[in-house]
C-alpha cells in the first residue's frame, strides 16, 4: 500500500484549512512538532478539524470515510463507557488511564468553548457540541497512526490504513512500514506503526 503525505490528514492539513485560521488568531503555536512527540494537543487540532468536517462542512472530502465510521451509538472506548462501568475497575492501570482521558476531554471542550466556538461563528456558525467533539475524539485517537515529521513522531490520520488496521492479526508486534524515495521532497511516505498508535 502506498500512501504519501498528500493523502493523510496531517497538522499541516489542518493548517491550511478554516480551522487552522482560527488556531493562528487564537495565537495557538502553529509550529507544530517541532520538539514535542505526542503532544496532546495534536489531538486536540486533528480531532478539531474532524468535527469541523464532519458537522459543519457540508461538502467534506472525507464524507465517504465519515460513511463508514462508526457512529456514536456504537463507540465501545473509555469516553463512552459510563462511570458505573470504570469504578469497577478502580485500581487498574485502565481506570487511571480512563481517568486521565477523561480529564483531556473535558478540559479540551471547556477550552474550545471560550476559545473558539463563540468567537468565529463564520467557521463554526453553531458550535460543536459535547457528544460531537467525544465522537471526534474517539475517532482520532482510535484511528491515528505516527508518522515522522521533522525529526518527530506526531499523529495522523491515514485513510486508507485505518480501514485495516484493526484486523484480528493486529498485535503489538503488527507494523507497517512504507519508504519510498519521491521525486517530489515535500511529499514523503510516512513510517506507520500500529505498536505505535495512541489507542484509547
Amino acid at each position: 500500500m502506498r500512501e504519501t503525505l498528500a493523502q493523510l490528514v496531517t497538522i499541516e492539513t489542518v493548517e491550511l484549512s478554516p480551522v487552522g485560521d482560527c488556531l493562528r488568531q487564537v495565537r495557538l503555536n502553529l509550529d507544530w512538532g517541532v520538539g514535542q512527540e505526542f503532544d496532546e494537543i495534536h489531538y486536540v487540532i486533528l480531532a478539531l478539524f474532524v468535527a469541523h468536517e464532519r458537522f459543519v462542512n457540508p461538502a467534506s472530502d472525507l464524507d465517504p470515510w465519515f460513511d463508514v465510521l462508526p457512529p456514536a451509538d456504537q463507540m465501545n472506548n473509555i469516553l463512552y463507557w459510563r462511570w458505573q462501568e470504570l469504578v469497577e475497575l478502580q485500581g487498574s492501570p485502565l481506570y487511571d488511564r480512563a481517568v486521565s482521558r477523561r480529564s483531556e476531554f473535558e478540559s479540551s471542550y471547556e477550552w474550545l468553548v471560550a476559545n473558539i466556538f463563540g468567537s468565529y461563528l463564520r467557521v463554526f456558525p453553531n458550535g460543536i457540541t459535547k457528544e460531537q467533539w467525544r465522537w471526534a475524539t474517539s475517532i482520532v485517537r482510535m484511528y491515528n497512526v505516527q508518522i515522522s515529521q521533522d525529526g518527530f513522531r506526531v499523529p495522523a490520520l491515514s485513510i486508507g490504513l485505518s480501514m485495516f488496521r484493526h484486523r484480528p492479526s493486529d498485535t503489538r508486534a503488527a507494523s507497517w512500514r512504507y519508504y519510498e524515495q519521491l521525486s517530489d521532497p515535500w511529499v514523503r511516505l510516512p513510517e506507520a506503526t500500529s505498536a505505535a498508535s495512541a489507542m484509547l
